[in-house]
């Protein structure tokens, strides 16, 4: 079969290549790194047993995991066979691939770019083999690309629409307590596209956000047993969990228990010692780098990302006139919360945190090679 005869098939069934692609890289990834159930997934496992027990969560921080949990609860209470957990978030990611290359269609009229773009989500084995765990991540990565759709879905403004947006940032926030990053982002968007009656509407609710986010940070940073926000900077954190001292008693820290005011005490009066930490974890962060992975992964990643970020930076300025206003306002905000929480307290030992924001770094990417590509071919012909 010649290249054009497959080049044509792929065109003429491109719903159907989507899918073939996401059944080859989720088998290609299950045999080389199979189901995992361990370290993160005990914990999960075991609050669900505790859920099934007691009939309550044995800490309000689990409430902000209640996806995973629930569903391991549910799967337990018919089965009992932890790999249908898995295989039923499987089922999930391929839809919301399924939506987001319905969306991606929207947005770009033909196949070719989406394809393009979900190619490079499913062949990024970092990103895509998160599906094999029974983490957290595993499902609030499908909500992701879940909300991202429906963004780019947006027509206007309806009732469904709107249940349809609240449903998934609610998902998202019982997935992990990182989800309320997106509130903001997406009130953003909306405020953006939204008449005067909606943007005062959109005001009410960012300030009743803001106190879900206040109570949210509380009941996580103070019932999680092995973390604190002093922590991150009492033992410079860079990569979380992982000290580089065991203390440092030269800071000048607050002793508030709110974990907000002691941060924002510890950044208003220690700045140097905060800046230079805030750039190492940001280094790590967007770069992906780590000290104990091989030379050969770290190229790896390096050689992926590069080229993603020359082609957003050298397209940015037709980014900022191609995209819709409300969804570059979303990306760049999105991008700029997670950096921001990353410099206040850590970097994930796996890039967990960067992954969150990878697809739309891969977005812009396709969006800025699509306009690339005809100023390219007038300069060759």
């Amino acid at each position: 079969m010649s290249t054009s005869t497959i080049k044509i098939w792929v065109l003429q069934h491109h719903q159907k290549t989507m899918i073939i692609l996401w059944c080859f890289f989720t088998l290609l990834w299950y045999t080389i790194f199979g189901f995992n159930f361990q370290l993160e997934g005990e914990k999960y496992i075991r609050e669900a047993d505790y859920f099934l027990t007691n009939h309550h969560f044995s800490q309000g921080r689990f409430l902000f995991y209640a996806t995973t949990i629930f569903l391991i609860a549910v799967v337990k209470l018919i089965t009992n066979q932890l790999a249908f957990t898995l295989v039923l978030l499987l089922g999930f990611n391929l839809f919301c691939y399924l939506r987001l290359y319905k969306a991606l269609l929207f947005y770009f009229k033909k196949p070719g770019y989406p394809l393009l773009m979900l190619l490079l989500l499913l062949s990024f084995w970092p990103y895509q083999s998160w599906n094999l765990f029974l983490y957290t991540e595993n499902i609030f990565y499908s909500l992701i690309l879940l909300l991202f759709a429906q963004l780019l879905l947006f027509k206007g403004f309806s009732t469904k629409y709107l249940l349809q947006l609240s449903g998934i940032l609610l998902l998202l926030l019982l997935s992990r307590p990182l989800g309320i990053l997106f509130g903001l982002p997406v009130v953003l968007f909306l405020f953006l596209n939204g008449n005067r009656k909606i943007k005062l509407l959109l005001v009410l609710c960012s300030l009743v956000g803001i106190l879900i986010f206040y109570g949210i940070s509380q009941v996580v940073f103070t019932t999680t047993p092995d973390w604190t926000v002093q922590r991150s900077f009492m033992e410079e954190n860079l990569i979380c969990d992982i000290p580089t001292v065991q203390g440092n008693k030269q800071l000048d820290t607050s002793s508030s228990k709110n974990q907000l005011v002691a941060l924002g005490y510890y950044i208003t009066h220690n700045f140097n010692h905060f800046s230079g930490l805030a750039l190492t974890r940001l280094k790590l962060f967007f770069l992906l780098q780590r000290d104990y992975y091989s030379s050969a992964h770290n190229l790896f990643l390096l050689s992926f990302l590069t080229p993603v970020y020359m082609v957003v930076l050298i397209g940015f300025g037709a980014l900022r006139k191609k995209l819709p206003k409300g969804l570059l306002t979303f990306i760049v905000s999105c991008i700029i919360l997670f950096a921001a929480s990353i410099a206040m307290q850590c970097d994930d030992y796996h890039n967990r945190f960067f992954l969150c924001i990878f697809p739309f770094f891969i977005f812009m990417a396709v969006v800025s090679v699509k306009q690339f590509l005809p100023y390219f071919f007038r300069k060759t012909q």
